[in-house]
């Protein structure tokens, strides 16, 4: 049997709440709105899930995703 390959994106809280600042200003209304969600909620949520979930030890794939023009593989598995 294969083993399934476990991939992780990996972005910064800065640059995740610089995206969203983008993308979802329309849906929140407002950039603080934007910012407020991200600060209470969302980055706190994912930093629970990486401290629990440790997704960048666990993947065998894992690429930095902070430059979206220029994603670098920092793991690749050989053999």
């Amino acid at each position: 049997m294969t083993k399934p390959l476990r991939s992780s994106l990996a972005i910064g809280p800065a640059e995740s709440l610089r995206r969203a600042l983008v993308r979802d200003l329309e849906l929140f209304g407002s950039a603080e709105s934007v910012r407020e969600r991200y600060q209470e909620r969302y980055l706190p949520g994912q930093q629970i899930y990486r401290t629990e979930a440790d997704p960048t030890t666990r993947a065998d794939v894992l690429v930095d995703n902070d430059d979206l023009a220029n994603p670098r593989v920092l793991r690749w598995p050989t053999g």
